[in-house]
């Protein structure tokens, strides 16, 4: 069996009959078909092996459930997969446990024995006081006796957890707290760290695995305000600006940030070819500090990658249009043009996109009426003129009876 991981197409769908299996409790046929997905296939994804290793723990056939755990160890050294072994470790070590769980031995020894027998229970006791359930994800919170004043307050949200651990390691006490990704669990864990994560003996475990600090306070900005929104999409976008389809707006592959349309170039026949290979290598770059979130899922990213068509052609397909250098959505709000990020096509006439729309200039009049306005002008400056030619005469005429009354009226006298 050769790795490859354009199988994906081909087991995936196989996966998603067995959850809806699952979901009906029909839980030996979905066992069936996720086992036959390592038959045949080797999966990249956690999923794949923890299911099964689920459903065998719960109807404790251990054996079996250790060699799926196993299996995902192999082959994640194997193939260089992109998950982390600790969490099969630690549920082998679970496993190996229950496997070896001592029974119940009957009183039928003497009083000596029995007296060791019962000390050598008291000491396992003393190191297991409380069993623990981790759930399918979980994150705790761990810390000492402190000088804080806030300790006591500290103590007192920690035993309101949903399990709560006291230990005594080397002599010295331990308070660990254990929360699943239910949104009112985690928003309490959120209160406690806030409260004691600056502490020298704090420290978080998510899944297993020892978590940074700086992560810790990225997920808890991230999933805390999806478990405040109350919204179930808000992964797939807070608001419009980060709307996306792989389920997490933290890629900076949204609407209005590197959508995934942005990335391609035209070839000489105007048709646009996106770059899917760019879109994962920055997938890779960006989801590093978010593969711990539980509603994060690189099985669905690349699900969703391999749906995004190789080629669109603009001129084709109504949905899509030609701006600038690259393409958008026809409905697409986009005010900005896109740069695309692999630069510049083979051939100039390709990327001789629609230019970039000018402002619209004031219509034109019609000649017609621009040439009545004219006649109206010239005829009201005639009838200007014919006014004052008109009135100078009559002024004149006036004069000159004027003069001829005052000639008249001398000789009379």
């Amino acid at each position: 069996m050769s790795f490859n991981e354009d199988d994906l197409d081909k087991y995936y769908p196989i996966y998603e009959k067995a959850i809806a299996l699952e979901k009906n409790k029909e839980t030996e046929k979905a066992l069936a078909l996720y086992i036959s997905i390592f038959e045949n296939y080797i999966p990249i994804g956690t999923s794949y092996y923890d299911r099964p290793a689920i459903i065998l723990e719960k109807l404790k056939r251990y054996d079996e459930a250790i060699k799926i755990c196993d299996l995902a160890i192999n082959n994640k050294e194997l193939y260089n997969l992109n998950f982390l072994i600790e969490p099969y470790n630690y549920r082998k070590e679970r496993l190996v446990k229950k496997i070896n769980k001592p029974v119940t031995k009957t009183k039928t020894v003497t009083t000596i024995k029995k007296k060791v027998i019962t000390k050598d229970l008291i000491n396992i006791n003393s190191s297991l006081k409380k069993k623990i359930v981790y759930p399918n994800w979980y994150i705790s919170i761990s810390f000492g006796p402190s000088k804080s004043p806030n300790f006591i307050q500290a103590l007192a949200i920690a035993k309101m957890a949903p399990q709560f651990i006291e230990n005594s390691i080397e002599g010295k006490v331990l308070y660990q707290a254990i929360y699943s990704d239910k949104p009112e669990e985690y928003i309490q864990f959120i209160k406690l760290y806030e409260l004691i994560n600056q502490w020298k003996a704090c420290f978080v475990i998510i899944n297993g695995q020892l978590m940074d600090r700086k992560l810790v306070g990225g997920l808890n900005y991230c999933y805390g305000d999806k478990c405040r929104s109350g919204n179930p999409n808000f992964c797939y976008g807070a608001s419009p600006m980060t709307e996306n389809p792989f389920g997490c707006h933290r890629l900076q592959i949204s609407a209005y940030n590197n959508p995934w349309w942005s990335h391609g170039i035209f070839d000489t026949n105007d048709v646009f070819h996106i770059d899917k290979k760019a879109i994962k290598e920055r997938i890779s770059n960006y989801s590093l500090p978010y593969k711990m979130c539980p509603c994060f899922s690189m099985e669905n990213i690349n699900l969703v990658l391999n749906n995004i068509p190789n080629t669109i052609d603009p001129e084709r397909n109504e949905n899509w249009i030609s701006v600038y250098n690259g393409i958008q959505p026809v409905n697409h709000g986009v005010i900005e043009l896109l740069n695309v990020n692999l630069g510049k096509s083979n051939t100039n006439s390709v990327l001789a996109e629609p230019k970039e729309p000018k402002e619209p200039k004031e219509p034109k009049e019609p000649k017609e009426v621009k040439e009545i306005k004219e006649v109206k002008e010239i005829k009201e400056v005639k009838e200007i003129k014919e006014i004052k030619e008109i009135k100078e005469p009559k002024d004149n005429k006036d004069n000159k009876q004027t003069l001829i009354s005052k000639i008249f009226s001398m000789f009379r006298k």
